[in-house]
């Protein structure tokens, strides 16, 4: 099932790549034509935990660009930066 959509809309991901490592994402999107999701203020930072409440922020960028879509049932993000495109899966 799609839904029309207008506007803009908050977009937070964040993944863990162990236990101490956690990588955060965060954008505002806005609706393109077609159903893509369009970003210009994408901010990203890996945070590495030195103890269950302390950690350290690496690898922050700002400014980030790219978009999402809908293709054949699956969600795409590209950034427009290295034109990297990554189908992103629910696990």
């Amino acid at each position: 099932m799609y839904y029309r959509a207008e506007g803009s809309w908050n977009v937070d991901i964040s993944w863990s790549n162990s236990a101490a490592q956690r990588v955060v994402w965060t954008m505002t999107a806005n609706v393109y034509r077609d159903g893509i999701l369009i970003y210009d203020d994408g901010h990203s930072w890996t945070e590495n935990y030195t103890s269950d409440t302390t950690y350290d922020i690496l690898n922050q960028t700002f400014n980030e660009t790219g978009s999402f879509f809908i293709q054949d049932g699956k969600l795409h993000w590209i950034n427009n930066q290295t034109g990297e495109e990554v189908i992103l899966v629910r696990v």
